[in-house]
């Protein structure tokens, strides 16, 4: 199947996933989704993973792939990187998106199924003294978490910045599951206490809140969350679900804060009206009735 992926876009240029047909007609039909992929899918992706291919356009939610010597600018310098400089790379990467993160942390922000990464606690000890003595890097700790984190020195002006922002602020944001701030579980669970899964991917039968899970930040702490669905043909938003967290009691600041960043929600997304679904606590209801 890699060969035939790999002469058909040699011959045609860039492919997807539904170029490909069944590749088995006597084969029972099975109900398509992320969990199904054809076997031309999977190995798209796999040539995608090692690097043979790159995704040259999408259209809605179809990758077209191609050749990677036919997307990447001729420019672009593809030299193998030796390790340290790999090393270096995705511990970078990590803090720039994260902010802080304990060694240990490091490798869950990339998926290491997919990505060699080498960069256990063991594999960065001399990488990270050796940017620490450059003023590279930093070690910082968090009151009433005991282990240290590391920060890049670049970002100490704004966490002088953030830690004058008081606790009781007011500030509210919805994150995206796939949000820098939430990706990485273990460290989620440890920083905040809080955990939650983004059940796109599975099947919709073992789905155990909803389909496209969008986190709740108020001040510096993860509420809660809430399930939404987007009817474009009638222009309406519909909250599904709403689930806050059981040790947080919802103040009057929070519900006028949610109501409010509820309200922004729709508009981004251009939906003339609101639905509050039945899974939804009470004063979300009311104050929806209300308006």
């Amino acid at each position: 199947m890699l060969e035939t992926v790999l002469r058909e876009i040699k011959r045609n240029g860039p492919v997807c996933s539904k170029d490909f047909k069944n590749e088995n007609p006597h084969k029972k039909k099975e109900p398509s989704g992320w969990w199904n992929w054809k076997p031309a899918k999977i190995a798209l992706e796999i040539l995608y993973d090692s690097g043979i291919l790159m995704v040259s356009r999408r259209e809605k939610f179809q990758k077209y792939y191609d050749l990677a010597e036919n997307v990447l600018p001729p420019n672009i310098d593809t030299s193998e990187p030796t390790e340290r400089e790999r090393q270096r790379f995705f511990l970078e990467k990590t803090l720039e998106a994260w902010g802080i993160a304990e060694p240990k942390d490091i490798g869950y922000y990339f998926y290491p199924w997919s990505t060699k990464t080498n960069v256990g606690v063991k594999a960065l000890t001399n990488l990270i003294t050796e940017l620490e003595k450059g003023d590279v890097i930093t070690t910082v700790q968090i009151e009433g978490y005991s282990k240290p984190c590391l920060m890049l020195s670049r970002f100490s002006e704004d966490l002088t910045k953030v830690s004058e922002v008081k606790d009781d602020a007011g500030i509210m944001s919805f994150l995206s599951p796939f949000d820098n701030l939430t990706w990485g579980k273990p460290r989620m669970l440890k920083l905040f206490d809080f955990h939650t899964t983004l059940e796109t991917y599975v099947p919709k039968a073992t789905r155990k809140f909803g389909y496209y899970t969008i986190n709740v930040l108020y001040n510096n702490r993860l509420v809660g969350r809430f399930d939404p669905k987007m009817h474009r043909d009638k222009a309406a938003l519909e909250i599904k679900a709403l689930e806050l967290k059981e040790d947080f009691k919802p103040t009057r600041d929070f519900k006028q804060q949610l109501t409010s960043t509820f309200e922004d929600f729709m508009k981004f997304h251009n939906a003339q009206s609101m639905k509050i679904g039945d899974d939804c606590p009470k004063f979300v209801k009311d104050a929806h009735q209300k308006e």
